[in-house]
């Protein structure tokens, strides 16, 4: 008897002192990894992108019904929120930005599917709550696998998802990349010009985890998709310029502009996408550095609502993902975009858009419910436009 009490001690010691190695090992994962988000059974992996909710504390019930229909439609392993996930503006104090997140995480949490997001513009907008407090709150909820990542001056929220092989697989055979593309960009003059970028200290820290997929994947690139907020500045050297009058063409920057031929289909373009300034060459080194290390096939970006188009530029594909919300400016091709990744061929993937109308078909009630909130959605857009005119006009007169 006692020397079956001895072993149990023993037994039990032995595991205590094992312990600690274990939670060591646990914790040095990272909240992506610690996911294994891998290929099912079938080799096929599905991302569905969620771009622009845009909203407030009180975030629209068609917004939620959408959100959840299109998660009911696809069934996707992965999620990701491209930004603009919460409108800022709308929810200025610390508790009504925090009821404004959980009012979009409790639609994910219901359904328990991993979702990681970074942030847009609009996020932090107007708001008391930063991105790093935001992250915070995301991070209460076990379906959300984003990290802040590294710590960093000018941005926060840059990190990688390893897609594993399958569930019982440690082999990282594809890579998510989570880029800040920033708000706005502040010169050395402290002067705001225009939208923000990828900045340098994000690259940097992209380009050492990639080289070390890399090292690990036996000095083979880890094939890789992007998803930030913000288009690199490179649309516009895919793009077409036209003359004013032509077809389907969108103004930016005092020129005319249409899809090239190779763009893929279904592709649209409402609006002349917004990325930082053409002349800012650091808004460059983004799309450039990621060519130059060769893994990424895709980079895919909301920010520009009524935009939704795959066009190859120099062997990366910029991927425009339409926005879902209804409370700031959109059209009818409001929508979801999902990506599906097969094991069989890890280099290229195959995409999909859906429209709230090939969601809900020939619902009458929905679609009169559609036609108010997009009324409703117009006339907000309408108001908040002339708001920022007579804002601009006084700022311009008080500053003489």
């Amino acid at each position: 008897m006692k020397k079956a009490i001895s072993v149990l001690l023993c037994v039990c010691m032995l595991f205590a002192a094992l312990l600690p190695a274990v939670w060591a090992a646990d914790a040095e994962l990272t909240r992506p990894e610690a996911a294994h988000v891998s290929f099912g059974e079938d080799g096929k992996l599905t991302i569905l992108n969620v771009a622009d909710i845009q909203d407030g504390a009180s975030l629209m019930s068609i917004t939620e019904d959408f959100i959840r229909a299109a998660i009911d439609r696809t069934q996707p392993d992965l999620i990701v929120m491209t930004g603009d996930n919460i409108a800022g503006y709308l929810a200025l104090s610390a508790s009504s930005a925090e009821k404004a997140i959980r009012k979009v995480m409790d639609i994910f949490d219901d359904y328990g599917i991993p979702v990681a997001g970074v942030f847009g513009n609009h996020d932090d907008e107007g708001t008391a709550l930063t991105k790093e407090q935001q992250v915070a709150i995301y991070k209460e909820y076990d379906c959300y696998i984003g990290w802040e990542g590294e710590e960093m001056e000018k941005s926060c929220g840059n990190y990688n998802i390893p897609i594993y092989a399958s569930a019982d697989s440690d082999q990282v055979v594809f890579n998510i990349w989570m880029m800040d593309s920033g708000n706005y960009y502040v010169d050395e003059n402290g002067n705001e010009n225009g939208y923000g970028f990828v900045y340098q200290e994000a690259l940097d820290w992209y380009v050492a985890t990639s080289n070390e997929l890399k090292e690990a994947n036996g000095g083979e690139p880890v094939p890789s998709i992007v998803f930030q907020h913000i288009a690199p500045v490179q649309i516009y050297d895919a793009l077409v310029e036209v003359p004013a009058g032509t077809a389907g063409a969108v103004a930016k920057y005092g020129k005319y502009w249409v899809l090239p031929d190779n763009a893929g289909e279904g592709s649209y373009l409402g609006e002349g996408p917004c990325p930082a300034e053409l002349d800012v060459p650091e808004a460059r080194y983004e799309f450039d550095t990621m060519k130059a290390q060769g893994d990424v096939i895709a980079i895919a970006f909301g920010h520009d609502h009524i935009n939704s188009f795959v066009v190859p530029y120099e062997g990366i594909d910029l991927v425009s993902c339409p926005g879902c919300t209804f409370r700031s400016y959109n059209d009818d091709n409001r929508g979801f975009r999902t990506f599906t990744l097969s094991l069989d061929d890890l280099w290229s993937y195959e995409t999909d858009t859906f429209t709230y109308f090939d969601v809900y078909g020939d619902d009458s009630l929905a679609m009169t419910k559609y036609q108010f909130y997009s009324l409703w959605s117009r006339i907000e857009a309408a108001v908040s436009s002339l708001w920022s005119q007579i804002q601009a006009f006084f700022s311009q007169l008080f500053s003489f």
